[in-house]
């Protein structure tokens, strides 16, 4: 058998609510020849393998847990300052993160995943293969070439997975992802091991929809999976009804969960077999009183929408085709039918933004929990426009930093009098990532070769303020 561990640069907890990691493991898992171990970045800075049954850092003389005595090491990566993580998970392994600096010896590294399908230059220094897009495309004919090549590197294979549809390798055409999986090449992601140490707590989660019909110039969901696909009732509820027997409860899944046509029949047929459903995120513009029943049927008291502006106006320049009225009329169908928390999220940065902009989330916020009244929750997540490539949006430049904190401080002032008495909480990324972000979701080969040749030394701190002078040098991602 060879051996192939499959990599979470991440904590279990979030790593095991990914769809798109454990999709790959199921499949891997499913094939003979190869055996397959989950491996997760813990907070404490250890290496997790549920398989291998330990919690420790590894050592280079500790074959049983260590990475380097794997013959591939597949990274699934959804955020880009993980990409920090995948330097240590190696470092901790022994595994030079180099791929120039590696042999046929060494673990063959591939990384796939939504944040190397926008760019994946960055991680072409460290991985020798990066896969773009969607699983469905060429996942098996990459494994049948990794058996013929005996799973080993080499030129003769790099050649051949190059004229793979999706492949990247260091040097080659960026170009787009590769095209989008057709609706009847889809096989539904679904959980395949359920647990309570994840976000979604002993839930069954399966896909119901990929691709979104929104056109907003600053979402990768529209370039990598369009057009908008949903998937039949027929298929989620086989799948579904699989889990019964470890639980009775599902979560449905998709970039926008009433996207999908079916959505009430589905939620229907689950409930009448002892099944409770819980959405993900929702559309305003299409949330009817009908889903808001379901909603309140099923018992989940919290529901998430993303306005990603207070402004109309704005909104619209982003593509985002939501205006304020159907996000209020959202929140009382909501209030109506039991929800008691709810979730807003924002970005702020964004192109043609003015000052009138940031104000204007202020006002949305303020009109929506006067609808909502006396104890309802509010959570905010506002967070800074970061681009991303091959996107309508990606080649606009970030802020700087004193635009952020101001537009921070002004709505900390603005939300946070009586923040607890209005129930309403808030929360924002850290300002001083904002600069690494930028260069790891934009940047290009110098960006991959700092990470693989210095990140592991420096603290996050230090990484942040390195980036940071980048910007006020005004080095661009374009140069770096």
């Amino acid at each position: 058998h060879y051996r192939v561990a499959v990599c979470y640069p991440n904590s279990y907890h979030i790593g095991m609510s990914n769809l798109g990691f454990l999709s790959v493991f199921h499949r891997l898992s499913s094939t003979n020849g190869i055996k397959v171990v989950r491996f997760f970045l813990e907070r404490d800075g250890k290496l997790f393998s549920p398989e291998l049954n330990t919690a420790k850092i590894y050592t280079k003389s500790e074959s049983s847990g260590n990475l380097s005595g794997f013959d591939v090491l597949l990274f699934s990566v959804s955020f880009e300052m993980d990409y920090l993580n995948i330097v240590r998970m190696l470092k901790l392994s022994g595994i030079e993160p180099a791929s120039h600096r590696r042999n046929n010896q060494d673990p063959l590294i591939i990384t796939g995943g939504i944040a190397v399908t926008a760019n994946p230059v960055p991680m072409s220094i460290i991985s020798d293969i990066v896969y773009r897009g969607d699983m469905e495309i060429s996942l098996f004919p990459l494994i049948e070439l990794l058996f013929e090549k005996k799973f080993r590197k080499s030129e003769e294979l790099l050649s051949d997975v190059s004229k793979l549809q999706g492949m990247y390798l260091k040097g080659t055409s960026l170009g787009i992802p590769g095209r989008s999986v057709k609706k009847k090449e889809i096989s539904p992601a679904h959980s395949v091991i359920i647990t309570n140490n994840t976000v979604f707590a002993n839930r069954f989660l399966v896909e119901i929809a990929r691709g979104c019909k929104n056109s907003c110039r600053f979402c990768m969901t529209r370039t990598s999976n369009f057009p908008p696909r949903s998937i039949s009732k027929d298929e989620i509820l086989e799948v579904s009804y699989r889990a019964l027997k470890f639980t009775k409860m599902v979560g449905l899944i998709a970039p926008v969960v009433n996207d999908n046509p079916e959505l009430s029949n589905i939620v229907t047929d689950l409930n009448k077999n002892s099944m409770k459903v819980s959405f993900s995120s929702l559309r305003a513009d299409s949330f009817t009183e009908e889903l808001a029943m379901l909603i309140k049927i099923n018992g989940q008291k919290s529901i998430t929408f993303a306005p990603e502006t207070g402004s109309d106006n704005l909104r619209k320049k982003i593509g985002k085709m939501l205006k304020n009225n159907q996000i209020l009329k959202s929140v009382e169908l909501s209030i109506r039918y039991g929800i008691r928390n709810i979730r807003f999220y924002f970005m702020y940065g964004l192109p043609f933004e003015e000052w009138e902009d940031i104000e204007a989330i202020n006002y949305l916020v303020n009109n929506a929990m006067k609808i909502a009244g006396k104890g309802i929750n509010f959570h905010l997540s506002i967070n800074p426009f970061i681009p991303k490539l091959n996107t309508p949006f990606g080649k606009e430049k970030i802020k700087n930093l004193e635009y952020y904190r101001n537009v921070k401080k002004y709505l900390l002032r603005k939300f946070t009098h009586n923040a607890d008495e209005k129930g309403l909480t808030l929360r924002f990324e850290s300002l001083k990532s904002i600069y690494t972000h930028y260069y790891l979701s934009t940047g290009g080969e110098k960006t991959g070769y700092y990470l693989a040749e210095g990140s592991f030394e420096k603290s996050l701190r230090m990484i942040e303020r390195d980036f940071l002078k980048l910007y006020n040098s005004g080095i661009s991602p374009d140069e770096y």
